[in-house]
């Protein structure tokens, strides 16, 4: 019996496996540190992960299908290639992460944060998000250039009004149907992130209302 991701991962390069390519189906694991593998073509599919840090790990032309991931932290991972299909993501911390060439298809960020450090980047150039949700998910200091050809196909961003403002406690949603560059959404003056950071203050009315941005 399998007791933790890591004692799967070590079966998986000791050559203890079955499989060519480490599969993980149907597991749950929680309270994990996993560093420093190479696990390219990995294949996570109906399985539940919690507070699991991944620190350096090659995920190349690996798929994410029917999976939650919460509380999660990936640090200098290579997602390149990759598939996330039907997966949710909550409060998970991406941080230079490479996701280029990459597809996410009906995937649910909840909470979530990509962004980049002085040590490395988070790179979405050519990545496709086809009818994924945003909710309350913050892009942060990613250059132009790692966001080169990201496209978001029929998705939606959702946040919140903050309780202390003067409207009620609600969740908003904004839906793209076509296609948009991400860079477009996110980077812009007036774009994602720029109306979750301020909708945390002001409460989505006073950003949205046109007299308020006048004045700004």
């Amino acid at each position: 019996m399998i007791n933790s991701l890591k004692e799967l991962i070590e079966n998986y390069k000791n050559g203890l496996l079955t499989t060519i390519n480490l599969q993980i189906i149907e597991e749950i694991f929680e309270n994990e540190t996993i560093q420093t593998k190479n696990l390219y073509k990995t294949v996570i599919r109906d399985s539940r992960f919690k507070n699991i840090k991944f620190t350096n790990i090659d995920f190349e032309e690996s798929a994410f299908c029917n999976s939650v991931l919460e509380n999660c932290v990936f640090e200098n991972i290579n997602f390149r290639d990759g598939r996330f299909i039907e997966s949710t993501f909550q409060n998970c911390f991406f941080i230079n992460c490479d996701f280029t060439d990459s597809e996410f298809k009906n995937i649910t960020f909840e909470k979530c944060e990509f962004q980049t450090n002085e040590t490395g980047s988070t790179c979405f150039a050519d990545v496709n998000f086809i009818s994924s949700h945003f909710d309350q998910t913050l892009f942060i200091d990613l250059p132009f250039l790692s966001i080169f050809g990201a496209v978001i196909t029929n998705s939606k961003f959702s946040f919140s009004n903050t309780p202390n403002s003067k409207f009620s406690f609600s969740k908003r949603s904004i839906e793209f149907t076509g296609s948009f560059f991400l860079h477009d959404l996110v980077d812009t003056e007036k774009g994602i992130n720029e109306l979750l950071t301020k909708t945390k203050v002001l409460g989505l009315e006073d950003f949205l209302n046109e007299d308020f941005l006048n004045k700004e």
